[in-house]
């Protein structure tokens, strides 16, 4: 149900932090311009996603993982037992072609703000877009994170 490691998490929020305003949703609390109301929802945060007493984190938390409740509510078969998926297919058919394209971080990084505001035309969104293939290409070629999305072609 898509629960993603602790470290792919924090990249998916690092990346977030990477985007502008103007391409990228942000909750970003301390933003509230009335302190009492900016104070409860912090209060609010830390409870709900207390900090990790072994990091010291260096930005707020702006992208949360959806809960295996969420999906089981929403769409229960969405990644069920996502990591056999491959060997259960080499299993049973003698051909499984495996093309990866990846989005281990942008396909949750990127939401619908950026897809309307991203302008292909403008150089900065185009370097920008660079950078983040590269972010996440640097990642999964390391290892740290894995590959998330893939087609697969099969022949029994």
């Amino acid at each position: 149900y898509q629960q993603l490691s602790p470290r792919q998490q924090e990249l998916i929020n690092a990346v977030k932090h990477l985007l502008s305003d103007e391409l990228a949703t942000k909750t970003d609390f301390s933003s509230f311009d009335r302190p009492f109301v900016s104070r409860v929802i912090r209060k609010i945060d830390r409870t709900l996603f207390p900090p990790d007493p072994n990091t010291t984190p260096v930005y707020a938390k702006i992208w949360n993982m959806p809960s295996v409740d969420y999906f089981l509510q929403n769409d229960p078969s969405e990644a069920v037992d996502s990591m056999n998926v491959i060997p259960t297919l080499q299993k049973h058919f003698s051909y499984v072609d495996v093309k990866y394209f990846d989005g281990s971080i942008l396909s949750y990084a990127l939401d619908a703000k950026f897809y309307n505001n991203f302008d292909m035309n403008n150089p900065n969104h185009k370097r920008l877009m660079d950078l983040l293939f590269s972010i996440e290409d640097n990642f999964i070629a390391s290892g740290e994170i894995g590959r998330d999305n893939a087609n697969i072609v099969c022949r029994k």
